[in-house]
């Protein structure tokens, strides 16, 4: 009866979950829930506590909605009415991406290990960043998309499945990593090849100067944060070039 033995402090049971949300929050950065369970032995020793699982508490978001029809694209880095998660963004300065001019079918197992590599590079020196890559991003078929889990890419904060010339498959949009997703608010898009409303400028992104390049893949680092902007009501998503670049309208309306 766990009303008596909070009530009556038999067992420090209260000040050990006290204990477990403290370090899981400090851990996390953001307040977590627990699941556990509490075993009594039948010789009356002191029962055993189990943490069964950890992860961060689902918050509710501001929720926008975005009007598509006053974008301007000179300003809008990337376009998409294929779009998961919801709220606002303007702390990432960095993109790792899959060079289009680079990809090949047949290795994409050679590019998730460098993934792999910028991932941790990105690890070591802290900050998150935007991941853009052909396919389906985490897929077992290695010929429909990188076949990464998500170890190898935890400090993306958005990602990109786009389509090429030649190479077009159905959007996972997540589905691999879909946990992840949930609970780490990770925004996820889809560029369609063909759609006249889905839009990616790859002329602005070859311009810039690479941090970091690999055969396939390149972390390219800006000096102002890009301004992303997510309607998962309405499955938009709108990634400007800088905060300042962007006059997308915008209505903001707090979470529910």
């Amino acid at each position: 009866d766990f009303a008596n033995i909070l009530k009556h402090e038999a067992y420090p049971f209260a000040k050990a979950i006290d204990i477990a949300l403290d370090i899981g929050t400090r851990s996390m950065g953001t307040p977590v829930e627990i699941e556990y369970a509490l075993n009594f032995s039948d010789n009356k020793q002191e029962p055993t506590l189990y943490l069964l699982q950890l992860k961060p508490l689902i918050h509710p978001e501001d929720h926008i909605e975005i009007d598509l029809s006053s974008i301007n694209k000179e300003a809008c880095f990337l376009l998409s009415r294929n779009c998961m998660g919801n709220g606002r963004d303007l702390n990432i300065h960095n993109i790792v991406w899959v060079d289009p001019r680079k990809f090949q079918r047949g290795e994409t197992l050679e590019i998730a290990a460098e993934i792999e590599e910028l991932d941790s590079f990105a690890r070591k020196e802290n900050f998150d960043y935007l991941l853009i890559g052909p396919g389906r991003w985490g897929t077992r078929d290695r010929w429909l998309g990188v076949p990464v889990s998500f170890d190898q890419i935890s400090h993306a904060r958005v990602i990109v499945e786009m389509d090429l010339p030649g190479f077009v498959v159905d959007s996972s949009l997540g589905s691999h990593f879909f946990h992840n997703l949930t609970t780490m608010h990770i925004k996820y898009m889809k560029i369609t090849q063909g759609s006249d409303e889905d839009f990616i400028d790859l002329e602005w992104l070859y311009s810039l100067e690479p941090r970091i390049r690999t055969k396939h893949c390149v972390l390219t680092e800006l000096k102002n944060p890009l301004d992303m902007r997510f309607d998962g009501r309405n499955s938009k998503g709108a990634i400007f070039k800088s905060s300042e670049a962007g006059n997308l309208e915008l209505t903001i309306k707090a979470g529910n």
